[in-house]
């Protein structure tokens, strides 16, 4: 397996050394899971987005997605949510790795998300899952409350990271929003990272 070059230079370019050695040590990971899982590897590329590698497999019949996620300790939160929602409206889990950031799910079409719909097909796609998706949270997670404080705390600090990408104006008010909503803390499990690209058909 080949880490894609653009993941690898952006883990590199946030996460520095420790990046780089997270990067080269994803293809043993890789082989120790399919080891572990008894997975077949397709011949495909992997996918990634910014903090995750998403490589596409077999185990026996079943088609499978296996995801590396960078370790910040947040795969065992999103194992025990996937848990949770047991297929519906989510992805399921097949297994998890959380030591090592691994995640064994089935596989959707990776190829069919709502960015590929009009606005407000999409829009209401999403409103309905989300929806779907807001049960009560299981023990164990991370409150809304504390991840938004996390935010206003961290967001000046990567932003500085990334070299001030974002106008000054935009960032306080993130940070305005970020404590806001953690304002709303109401115990209901969330997906918090659910934009259009992360809404594939299944």
């Amino acid at each position: 397996m080949i880490v894609p070059d653009e993941f690898a230079e952006w883990r590199s370019r946030v996460d520095g050394e420790e990046g780089r050695s997270w990067v080269a040590a994803l293809p043993e990971l890789v082989r120790q899971l399919c080891v572990d899982w008894g997975l077949t590897l397709d011949d495909t590329p992997p996918e990634h987005g910014g903090s995750g590698l998403v490589v596409m497999a077999h185990r026996r019949h079943q088609a499978c997605a296996l995801k590396l996620s960078w370790p910040t300790g947040t795969t065992a939160a999103e194992a025990r949510a996937l848990r949770t929602w047991d297929g519906a409206g989510a992805v399921r889990l097949l297994g998890a790795r959380p030591d090592i950031g691994g995640l064994l799910m089935e596989r959707l079409n990776q190829r069919r998300s709502l960015r590929g719909l009009g606005l407000w097909e999409a829009a209401e796609v999403a409103g309905t899952l989300l929806r779907r998706l807001a049960v009560p949270a299981p023990p164990g997670l991370r409150s809304l409350s504390e991840i938004a404080d996390d935010m206003v705390e961290r967001l000046p600090s990567r932003q500085r990271t990334l070299g001030d990408p974002i106008p000054p104006a935009w960032l306080d008010t993130a940070r305005g929003l970020a404590a806001d909503l953690g304002a709303e803390d109401h115990g209901t499990l969330i997906h918090a990272d659910l934009h259009y690209g992360n809404v594939l058909a299944g």
